[in-house]
């Protein structure tokens, strides 16, 4: 998705008033516009999701939401000559959504982990 902020409200002020918290979940600032894409959300499950991302009301921070279909809805030329967002703008991500860091600034290795999924609903 694309988002238009409100005029008058800066970057810094509506990524302060975002947190993602699913793995996969990723958002970009280019040219003063986000772009935000939710790993694996479904139309139906678009405004709960957007309820759990933006701290305020989504409708309150951006004037205009437009709905991508794909790579080449994305001006593709403009990501690709685009400079890194200074760091202080940044939208927090909660630290259970993050994976331990080392000293080093490496990620631990994933680790496998087997479990079984139940087949039917449980019986009460």
């Amino acid at each position: 998705m694309k988002f238009e902020p409100v005029p008058g409200i800066g970057e810094e002020l509506f990524l302060n008033q975002m947190c993602l918290r699913r793995f996969g979940d990723f958002a970009c600032l280019l040219d003063g516009e986000l772009y935000l894409f939710l790993f694996a959300c479904r139309a139906d499950g678009l405004e709960p999701a957007l309820g759990n991302v933006c701290r305020l009301p989504w409708r309150d921070m951006f004037s205009q939401r437009r709905m991508l279909s794909g790579l080449s809805d994305l001006p593709a030329d403009a990501f690709m000559k685009a400079g890194a967002v200074p760091a202080h703008l940044h939208i927090p991500v909660e630290t259970h959504a993050t994976q331990a860091v080392s000293a080093t600034g490496e990620r631990a290795p994933l680790n496998p982990q087997r479990f079984t999924l139940p087949i039917s609903e449980p019986q009460s």
